[in-house]
């Protein structure tokens, strides 16, 4: 009975962890893509006024971007963690049952 639940919770845990990774990753995008149109404003501005705004606003934005990517790296290893959870007592089962002859 131990196994049976062990085995769903480490499911719901490992789609948990990839909802998040996606979840950062698209924030990632998003802010990629605000800094690719901030770039285009960039080489269009008129003043250095104007300049300094834009550049301060992809300053903060890539921030963000790497803030996203932080924490997909974190989720990332914290699910190849949650992998090995459990590990030990399946293959431990497995030698058990496949008794050397």
């Amino acid at each position: 009975m131990k196994h049976l639940s062990e085995s769903p919770i480490r499911t719901i845990g490992i789609g948990l962890s990839l909802a998040k990774i996606k979840q950062f990753g698209n924030k990632a995008d998003a802010g990629i893509r605000r800094m690719k149109s901030l770039s285009t404003q960039l080489g269009n501005a008129k003043d250095e006024k104007e300049r300094n705004k834009i550049e301060g606003e992809i300053t903060a934005i890539d921030a963000d971007v790497l803030w996203a990517i932080r924490k997909m790296e974190m989720y990332s290893a914290l699910l190849s963690a949650s992998g090995l959870v459990g590990i030990e007592k399946t293959i431990t089962k497995t030698l058990k049952k496949h008794k050397r002859r």
